[in-house]
């Protein structure tokens, strides 16, 4: 477990996932067929663009962000600003999305306390994954699980429907 200093400054979609995170699985399949995916590889700042995927977690809902680092703006992409802050960092790789499920599961059970503990009220409210080296089909990945070490003040992202800014 590393920790890091970072902001994320991204440009992607959000949605609502009732089902909570049984469905975000589908969420990266809807937009890897309807084009979106792509959209956001001509917009990501990068060469060899780093997608991310972020959890958060409000009273009532589950909201996920789709998204890639870039320093453009973009009609129909949402910019969404996620403030420095102390992280903790797990890197892992393989198959989409098994692999990332079990190394999700493996941190909460090596690390679930440790990082609860440092969490006011006990609770992490955004969860960041980092996909790069990711094969079309998400047969093979490489990415990261950035957890915070502390409560950040995520201003405004969440929904008013969520009944929670964290």
């Amino acid at each position: 477990m590393e920790s890091q200093l970072r902001s994320f400054n991204l440009l992607g979609i959000k949605k609502t996932l009732p089902g909570g995170r049984a469905e975000i699985s589908d969420f990266w399949q809807q937009i890897s067929h309807d084009g979106t995916l792509e959209k956001l590889v001509t917009v990501s700042r990068l060469d060899d663009p780093h997608f991310y995927g972020i959890s958060i977690m409000g009273e009532n809902s589950l909201q996920y962000i789709i998204g890639v680092d870039t320093l453009t703006e973009a009609q129909g992409f949402t910019h969404f600003e996620i403030p420095e802050a102390n992280w903790y960092k797990f890197s892992g790789g393989g198959k989409l999305p098994d692999n990332i499920q079990n190394m999700q599961e493996k941190i909460w059970q090596e690390h679930g306390e440790e990082i609860a503990k440092n969490s006011t009220n006990n609770s992490v409210e955004i969860n960041i994954e980092e996909y790069f080296n990711m094969t079309p089909d998400m047969s093979d990945s490489n990415f990261i699980i950035w957890l915070p070490k502390s409560n950040i003040k995520l201003n405004g992202i969440l929904d008013p429907s969520s009944g929670k800014d964290s």
